[in-house]
């Protein structure tokens, strides 16, 4: 008896973990250009000694403002912002009812340990949010429950 309740249960799953998406550096365009921006100049490392945090992304003292009518010398994308680890996982159990009547329940959890999936930090070197991340990217995690019937 004890096995008709904890067998038959099915476990599936996806694991998702990627680098994070290409952050450009940008300051407004004073070689009145096409664009509305342009990359500022690089006088230091972009890359934090000690840990990166939500309010502090990167090194903002490593760029400043290129003089009017020149370019500055910031690569196109010179860092990453925060990377994803998410995983989405699903358990189900099939019941039978009667010959041609199948019950299933199912639940499935997306985002399932609740990681905070950040997006990028403000690269706007006018911004006072500069280098800061102001959300999140994804949703938290979201749980279904089902209950279906094929017949």
């Amino acid at each position: 008896m004890l096995s008709k309740i904890v067998g038959g249960w099915e476990f599936a799953g996806i694991t998702e973990f990627q680098v994070g998406q290409p952050l450009a550096i940008t300051q407004p365009n004073m070689t009145h250009g096409f664009t509305e921006t342009q990359r500022p100049n690089v006088i230091a490392s972009p890359t934090l000694s000690s840990g990166q945090t939500i309010a502090h992304w990167f090194n903002t003292a490593a760029f400043v403002e290129a003089p009017a009518y020149t370019l500055g010398d910031a690569p196109r994308f010179p860092l990453h912002g925060p990377g994803l680890n998410n995983w989405d996982l699903a358990l189900q159990r099939n019941f039978i009812i009667a010959e041609k009547v199948k019950l299933q329940f199912r639940g499935e959890f997306y985002n399932a340990w609740n990681h905070a999936q950040f997006s990028n930090p403000n690269g706007s070197i006018t911004s006072a949010s500069f280098g800061a991340i102001g959300g999140t990217s994804q949703p938290g995690r979201v749980t279904e429950l089902v209950l279906r019937t094929y017949f």
